[in-house]
């Protein structure tokens, strides 16, 4: 498999091509870079918003990419990357460690987001779901809509709306149901 690496430093980029030399080809590419992505394309030091009109340039479709946004993101905009559908978020302190099992997890089909930017309860526990919220919850995880997730489980839209809400109000509030999907897909929850 191939791994793109689009941002990065000529010293981040060499140790990348070090770090995977035995496992995967890395390839530099620059932000105008129009072609075929097969494989995983790293962004470095890359807002949201830059992803976001890449991919719009490239008409290009986040869920049937394998992307990884590597930067100093906050735990909001952790959110926001997961919700475009970019497949991981890394710190750009992060260890080669991280790097690699970021970048394994990313090309086995996984979401990969370090622990430090999972949103979790107000006390920093596990939260506690019903069951109902859980398969609301697992709904919204696959990015299900409201109506999809209402007709999958037999109940209104706006049941579905009330699910939600208590579910943001258990992993600590905030307005993004991507949070919900990043704390499920991490096992905060």
């Amino acid at each position: 498999m191939r791994v793109f690496l689009c941002g990065l430093p000529p010293v981040l980029a060499f140790g990348m091509r070090e770090l995977f030399r035995d496992t995967y080809e890395v390839v530099e590419v620059n932000a105008r870079f129009e072609g075929a992505i097969q494989g995983i394309l790293i962004f470095c030091g890359v807002s949201a918003r830059e992803i976001a009109e890449w991919l719009l340039l490239c008409n290009a479709e986040p869920h049937s990419l394998r992307i990884i946004a590597w930067g100093n993101y906050t735990p909001a905009a952790a959110a926001s990357l997961v919700g475009m559908g970019i497949r991981a978020v890394l710190n750009l302190s992060a260890s080669c460690d991280a790097v690699r099992q970021c970048v394994d997890q990313v090309a086995s089909g996984n979401i990969w987001v370090e622990d430090f930017m999972i949103p979790s309860s107000v006390d920093g526990s596990k939260v506690r779901l019903t069951p109902r919220e859980r398969q609301v919850l697992d709904c919204v995880a696959r990015r299900m809509r409201n109506r999809e997730i209402a007709n999958e489980l037999k109940i209104k839209t706006g049941t579905v709306k009330i699910h939600v809400k208590n579910i943001l109000k258990k992993v600590g509030g905030g307005r993004s149901r991507y949070r919900v999907g990043l704390a499920r897909f991490t096992g905060k929850i």
